[in-house]
């Protein structure tokens, strides 16, 4: 799964990380995380229980790792949307494939149980 976007993960520098639904993520008690950046926040909505890093790159670019946080024993396949910006064009990196979706796209990710995804924006 790493090779598929290995290469293009290295060229983005961590923002920030928050929470989706964070009621419904795997041992979640209380607070709220240090490392939220409300400003970094993406167009990505759910029902589950979500963690998304929040990444920038050169030019203005943007990456996110969106993650199924949900308890691993439910075995819950995670939703979540997201909603390409205008003008923008999003690589959505998932196991071994690649997917591109120009701005102004709503794309729904599914995601296995703990599983994670890398979405570029250029």
């Amino acid at each position: 799964m790493i090779p598929s976007f290995a290469e293009e993960y290295g060229k983005y520098s961590y923002t920030s990380t928050y929470y989706l639904n964070k009621n419904k993520l795997a041992g979640f008690n209380k607070g709220e995380l240090e490392t939220t950046v409300e400003d970094e926040k993406a167009d990505i909505t759910s029902k589950n229980g979500l963690v998304i890093g929040t990444f920038d790159g050169e030019n203005g670019e943007k990456a996110y790792i969106i993650v199924n946080m949900q308890e691993l024993n439910d075995s819950v396949t995670a939703k979540a949307t997201f909603t390409v910006p205008e003008g923008k064009t999003a690589t959505l990196y998932q196991k071994t494939s690649t997917f591109k979706y120009s701005g102004g796209t709503a794309k729904t990710i599914k995601l296995d149980p703990g599983e994670g995804v890398f979405v570029t924006v250029k």
